[in-house]
């Protein structure tokens, strides 16, 4: 989930689907939104919700990014990142 953690630094609010890696860093409603793997309509629908509520895509932005820079701090995002797989991988969803 990379590229979800990139869009929380960078401020972009993210709608994924809940798969084992992304709902370890997407809480679903405070950090993003989340839907069901396979779920066009859902995604539909939550792009939607973006669109239409400014006040959840700031609020989601904001706690994302929050999230980032205290989970995955810049000053040394590799060893962040190892910590977060090697904690996958100890859990079996690696």
């Amino acid at each position: 989930p990379t590229v979800i953690l990139e869009a929380g630094a960078a401020g972009v609010p993210v709608v994924a689907s809940a798969v084992v890696g992304t709902t370890d860093v997407v809480r679903d409603g405070e950090t993003g939104l989340l839907v069901a793997l396979g779920d066009a309509e859902g995604a539909a629908a939550a792009l939607q919700r973006l669109f239409d509520d400014e006040a959840l895509r700031e609020r989601l932005v904001r706690t994302a990014r929050d999230e980032v820079v205290r989970r995955f701090s810049a000053r040394d995002p590799s060893t962040a990142m190892v910590r977060f797989y090697e904690k996958a991988e100890s859990e079996g969803r690696a």
